[in-house]
């Protein structure tokens, strides 16, 4: 029958639900939405509050008050302070004497541990000591 491949079951069947290319007669869907909101003519500023008692006090206070600087002399800024001179460096030949010494030390402990049983048989458990035996 020459079904097109393209047509579907779940394509429309009412002609008008389509979209169709270049419907311009159509305004978008937000500009339906949004609307400008008129304002009302009776949102008017109100009128400013009247001058407050202590405002009056206030002026005239500062009208008695002097309201000149005094003349002052400008200081020169302080001098900053120098740096302290760097701490003097130990000699260069402290550092090879002390590794010279604790590798002595060292040695002679690993020495004493290796070497200190030399010649002498260590009992894996002390001997207990022995009662001398009864006279019969």
């Amino acid at each position: 029958m020459g079904s097109d491949p393209r047509d579907s079951s779940l394509t429309p069947t009412d002609v008008k639900s389509v979209a169709v290319p270049g419907r311009r007669s159509e305004v978008a869907s937000d500009a339906k939405i949004t609307a400008r909101i008129a304002r009302p003519a009776s949102d008017e500023t109100p009128p400013p509050l009247p001058p407050s008692p202590a405002a009056e006090s206030a002026a005239r206070w500062l009208a008695r008050t002097q309201t000149g600087l005094p003349d002052v002399t400008p200081r020169p800024p302080p001098r900053p302070e120098p740096p302290p001179p760097p701490p003097e460096a130990a000699p260069p030949w402290v550092v090879p004497a002390l590794l010279a010494v604790t590798m002595l030390v060292v040695g002679i402990i690993i020495g004493a541990l290796l070497f200190g049983h030399r010649g002498k048989s260590c009992p894996a458990t002390p001997a207990a000591p022995t009662a001398p035996a009864a006279p019969r």
